[in-house]
């Protein structure tokens, strides 16, 4: 370890305070702590200090494990939160586990409070990389949600863009076009001039048909009008090109399909 480890130790006991901090730099731990021993002052000391870890005796006159360990969650921070007690209780010990503390230590074992300390702030170094992981994935997610939402919009713009221009330029010039030949047609005597006027009639009359069509697919114009009508004519339409029926009750039932004319 570069960094100081910084480690709160709610203690009544001055001399077990120090015998743990010794033990804990003896074993390796290059130690900054401090030491509460009521509720008021561990809510205080952890509102403005940075801390890696809590160690909480179990009993103390005005204080215990489990008061300090509700201090801790109260205070939003994740830190391993290790008892070392003089009660050998196997009772407590399981309590204090099932309550959240990441180890029960008798104070007569402390050899086993390095390795649990180190165990605790690793499984606690777990579960912050899992959050931030977790944190990651939602603001990817979101970004693409984002993202897609945005390619929709443009291309939905995009549709609409080339619908106007189909509109203004192709389905303009075509109906100028079919003004021409009809003025054309009623001017001509020959048969054959006629014959060839009427096709080309024909032609842009079919040219303008499918420009509108295709504006039809690209942006239906009844969107406009919000989502409820443009749903009621896309069922219409649904109906006339299949001969399907829209019933009242909740079932729908399809007649048999019309023949259609070729």
């Amino acid at each position: 370890m570069t960094d100081p480890l910084r480690v709160l130790v709610v203690e009544d006991s001055e001399i077990d305070y120090q015998v743990l901090v010794a033990t804990l730099r003896r074993d390796g731990f290059p130690l900054e702590s401090s030491r509460v021993e009521t509720a008021g002052a561990m809510r205080e000391t952890l509102r403005v200090g940075h801390w890696d870890a809590v160690i909480s005796d179990h009993h103390m006159p005005m204080f215990d494990s489990f008061g300090a360990h509700a201090v801790l969650r109260e205070s939003g921070l994740d830190l391993p939160f290790i008892v070392v007690s003089g009660e050998p209780g196997e009772g407590v010990a399981v309590d204090m586990v099932l309550a959240g503390a990441d180890d029960y230590i008798v104070k007569g074992s402390l050899k086993r409070l390095a390795p649990a300390l180190k165990r605790a702030l690793e499984a606690a170094d777990t579960r912050r990389r899992k959050r931030e992981a977790e944190s990651d994935l939602r603001h990817s997610e979101e970004r693409l949600r984002e993202l897609t939402l945005h390619m929709v919009q443009v291309k939905e713009y995009e549709w609409a863009a080339t619908a106007r221009e189909i509109h203004d330029e192709i389905g303009g010039s075509l109906t100028a076009l079919k003004f021409d030949l009809a003025w054309i047609r009623a001017r001509v005597e020959d048969p054959e001039v006629s014959r060839r006027v009427d096709d080309a009639l024909a032609m842009a009359e079919s040219a303008l048909g499918a420009s509108q069509r295709i504006m039809l697919n690209l942006r239906p114009g009844i969107l406009e009008e919000g989502l409820v009508p443009a749903l009621e004519w896309l069922t219409r339409s649904f109906g006339e090109r299949t001969g399907v029926r829209r019933t009242s009750n909740r079932t729908a039932s399809a007649s048999p399909a019309r023949p259609t004319s070729a």
